[in-house]
């Protein structure tokens, strides 16, 4: 059974008529007859009446019409959800991303979505880089966010951002009067920090900042988040240094934050993800994050520009 003799039965079954049903096809009428015999002779039963010179759909007629309308419709869609996912249009994307990037990239990286692949099925997953690694080179996780350095060959990695880092203090704190703080004036204080792994990454970028200023922290608490490490700061258990970000983003009460004096710490956020994929939609996005920087300016440059004139002139 071949989908032209399924075309041709549903004009034929619409007019009612074979030479109308025809000439809505652009087909010569023995033909559309020819091709609705052999379908008949397929099915095995009358699927018209042709008594009397009208044409009538047979009850067996009636029923096969229903399914075979279906049929149509579904190899209709199967066609054009087939030709969406080969354009990269549609399709399913799994990424991990560490809980700091609500704040910077993860939004502009939905809207990206929302506004360019709006038939995608996106699926966010919370997850420390560790957490991220194995999956992604297994094949489970599309795409990692994370604040770490990859040294795979499976894995392609591209910095999509570089955040400089702030110092979140006790509001009662004896250096929370300066704006700009030294990094050695809290030689002896408690780093809050994540913790480290295998992966080289945030913990490692917090200790580089403290040994260029001449120390390492006199005591290291981990905390699996840094939004965690804040409310640990507002308890008096020490300071930590966080993305620029939580400036504007992350109010704790207890919690004042001041800037480093230079050269001031930046932390990198990569995007990572398996080498050689196939998928036209997963093309589509890492070609996207190779230009992530330069988009995250266009982006904030536009909400900018956008904003009343009040506002921009604060």
């Amino acid at each position: 059974m071949e989908p032209r003799q399924l075309r041709y039965f549903l004009a034929a079954a619409q007019e009612l008529h074979f030479t109308r049903a025809a000439q809505q096809l652009h087909v010569a009428q023995p033909a559309l007859s020819q091709q609705i015999r052999l379908l008949e002779e397929e099915v095995g039963t009358k699927l018209f009446d042709r008594s009397n010179r009208r044409v009538y759909l047979t009850p067996a007629g009636e029923a096969f019409r229903v399914r075979a309308k279906l049929s149509v419709e579904q190899a209709v869609r199967a066609a054009s959800d087939a030709l969406s996912v080969g354009r990269g249009e549609s399709g399913s994307v799994s990424i991990g991303f560490v809980s700091s990037t609500v704040y910077s990239a993860l939004p502009s990286l939905v809207r990206w979505f929302r506004a360019n692949v709006p038939k995608a099925n996106v699926e966010l997953k919370e997850l420390e880089p560790w957490e991220q690694w194995e999956p992604i080179e297994q094949g489970t996780l599309d795409i990692g966010l994370m604040h770490a350095s990859l040294d795979s060959p499976t894995l392609e990695t591209v910095v999509i951002s570089r955040e400089k880092l702030v110092l979140a203090l006790p509001d009662h704190h004896v250096v929370a009067t300066k704006q700009r703080v030294p990094l050695k004036l809290l030689e002896g204080e408690t780093f809050i920090v994540p913790p480290r792994h295998r992966l080289s990454g945030y913990y490692d970028v917090v200790l580089a900042a403290c040994r260029h200023s001449g120390f390492a922290p006199a005591n290291i608490l981990t905390t699996r988040f840094l939004q965690t490490s804040l409310g640990l700061v507002a308890g008096g258990l020490g300071v930590a240094l966080v993305p620029a970000s939580f400036r504007q983003n992350v109010r704790v009460r207890g919690v004042i934050y001041r800037s480093v004096m230079p050269p001031v710490p930046e932390a990198e956020l990569i995007a990572a993800w398996r080498r050689g994929e196939s998928s036209p939609l997963l093309q589509r996005v890492q070609a996207t994050l190779r230009n992530f920087e330069a988009l995250l300016k266009e982006e904030k440059s536009m909400r900018r520009w956008c904003e009343p004139a009040a506002v921009r002139g604060n």
